[in-house]
């Protein structure tokens, strides 16, 4: 039997208020802890994106959808997204938005191209043999970030540790400015869904007028 791959989907921010049934309250607790809108639309828009793939993967109404995020620092909800069966992942920046769901591990992670362009870099996230590499920092930072979150520890684990080299990684393509890469032993099916994040927002909002 075939194995089933990993569901990845990608979109750009749409405006949080726009997405708020798609949001429970514990998202809109942490939504409430971001001072800058961006952060609050790019944040909103991984969790209903999360829940409408979810939803779509067990054929049931977003709302009915749990996904917890513990913290094992804090009693803040902005841990690991988890729910029964199933490992999930999510992250953004700028103009991107990234999460995946499978059966087994998956990790994502997309940082802007020039996201590591910046002094000390190199000593702080990068292993010795990394630091004397060609590769592109980004992608290396990147694929850190996705093989820490598969392994559900986050930044709990110093990323200089953490080698890329020989890693289940791979790369997606979600523009020239952005790295974006998926940590799973699976393959993967990739869903461009702005249309679906944004089609959801229009209905809500028809809904209310």
């Amino acid at each position: 039997m075939p194995t089933a791959p990993a569901l990845i989907a990608w979109t750009t921010p749409c405006p949080a208020t726009s997405l708020d049934g798609l949001l429970d309250d514990d998202d809109r607790s942490h939504l409430a802890t971001l001072r800058e809108q961006a952060a609050r639309d790019r944040s909103a828009t991984g969790r209903a994106l999360l829940r409408l793939l979810l939803a779509r993967h067990l054929g049931a109404p977003p709302a009915d959808v749990l996904i917890t995020r513990a913290c094992p620092d804090c009693p803040r909800p902005h841990g690991q997204p988890r729910t029964a069966g199933l490992h999930l992942s999510s992250a953004s920046t700028g103009g991107r938005v990234l999460v995946g769901l499978s059966a087994s591990p998956v990790g994502v992670d997309v940082e802007r191209r020039d996201a590591a362009d910046f002094p000390g870099f190199d000593g702080i996230a990068l292993t010795d043999a990394e630091q004397r590499s060609a590769a592109g920092r980004a992608e290396l930072w990147a694929g850190k970030e996705a093989l820490l979150k598969r392994d559900g520890v986050g930044l709990r684990r110093d990323p200089r540790s953490v080698e890329t080299a020989g890693a289940e990684l791979q790369a997606l393509d979600l523009g020239p400015d952005y790295v974006a890469v998926v940590a799973t032993d699976r393959p993967v099916h990739v869903i461009d869904a702005t249309g679906l994040v944004r089609a959801w927002a229009a209905s809500s909002r028809r809904a209310r007028a």
